[in-house]
């Protein structure tokens, strides 16, 4: 799937439309989809903090929308408690450009700073020096993974240090922008610094993009179609779907004597909602699924399912989306009656399946990315 992503995406640069504007709006399964590659990258930054910091990385789910920056400004002072911070800003450019940050308040800034020294009096001088060091580390690792999921390249700026996030890059003007957010404590040896981190990505998607994730990602072919999260596919006959998971999850099931299969891709264990919500929360996109696998055949014991997905993006996490969202997999298909063949979940990265259903079979590939 990226590698078609990316050949529709340089067709696309090759012949770019001249009536469209510079940038465009994207669905609110774009925006989930981001969501789903913010959750990967920014568990990909946790991990190179850990590394550089002996600490350890709580992690609460990405949230991504569209905001003017005067409201994301006040949504960051509130998260912040008003207290002075500090960030890191890094600029970039592509199919998708703007500007990402990680900020995190000046006395966690401090404390950190002596963890790694293991020193009990810093200088200001060390203080910036390891949060720009801490900056640059985490958002080379955040956009990394963003750009190799999503297939595209991305070139970056060198990052700067800022005392003054309200005159950033990142807060100015007033059209809405998509900001998609990440926050994460840090702990050590039983201690808990002040305060938390915020890893943050203000971004604008170009109009050859958007056509290409319609191409690629919104194909109507149920026969050769990718997931978004949210979405749920059955097929009678051969079919290839394929997606990408982080601590999304996604039930795979197939009738044993016959080409009659359904895939889905939910974000959360459960919910209430109709239309294209049911496919946002596992409890409702499950029995959806068995609602119309039945029509054909009824009998559970005549099908098979498998579970992947549900991944730990932190090695320490205050709500684990990913362990909830595989709870509700299994006891759904336990109250279903549909027994479980194979189930690939949890871990620390994300995944890329690929289910053929002719084949029965479902390949799935942890992510190497940067």
């Amino acid at each position: 799937m990226l590698e078609r992503l990316s050949r529709v995406v340089q067709k696309a640069v090759q012949h770019p439309p001249d009536d469209r504007n510079e940038w465009m709006t994207a669905s609110r399964q774009h925006l989930d989809a981001l969501g789903e590659f913010m959750n990967i990258g920014s568990g990909r930054a946790a991990a190179g903090l850990e590394e550089m910091l002996g600490l350890h990385c709580t992690g609460h789910p990405p949230r991504v929308d569209y905001w003017k920056p005067k409201v994301a400004l006040s949504s960051l002072e509130r998260a912040m408690l008003g207290g002075r911070v500090v960030q890191v800003r890094m600029g970039f450019h592509g199919l998708i450009g703007g500007q990402a940050a990680v900020i995190l308040p000046m006395n966690l800034a401090q404390e950190m700073t002596a963890w790694a020294l293991e020193q009990t009096v810093v200088g200001a001088d060390e203080v910036m020096a390891m949060t720009e060091e801490l900056g640059n580390v985490t958002l080379n690792a955040l956009l990394g993974s963003l750009a190799n999921l999503v297939g595209t390249e991305l070139h970056f700026d060198v990052p700067v240090l800022e005392v003054s996030p309200s005159k950033s890059p990142l807060f100015q003007g007033d059209e809405p922008h998509v900001y998609a957010r990440a926050r994460s404590e840090l702990l050590g040896d039983g201690l808990q610094l002040p305060g938390q981190l915020i890893f943050l990505v203000r971004c604008q998607l170009a109009p050859v993009f958007v056509d290409a994730l319609e191409a690629v990602f919104m194909d109507d072919n149920p026969a050769e179609h990718f997931l978004l999260p949210g979405d749920l596919v059955i097929r009678e006959g051969p079919a290839i779907w394929t997606t990408v998971l982080g601590s999304c999850v996604s039930v795979c099931i197939r009738h044993r004597h016959a080409i009659w299969a359904g895939m889905n891709h939910y974000l959360l264990a459960s919910g209430e909602g109709e239309g294209q919500e049911l496919g946002r929360y596992g409890n409702l996109s499950i029995q959806t699924m068995w609602n119309r696998l039945r029509q054909r055949d009824d009998n559970p014991d005549n099908y098979r399912a498998r579970i992947f997905g549900g991944a730990k993006m932190f090695d320490l996490q205050a709500f684990d989306i990913g362990a909830r969202n595989i709870e509700v997999a299994r006891d759904m298909l336990h109250q279903l009656r549909i027994p479980i063949v194979e189930s690939q979940v949890g871990g620390g990265s994300g995944v890329r399946l690929r289910f053929e259903t002719e084949a029965d079979r479902v390949q799935c590939d942890r992510h190497a990315v940067a």
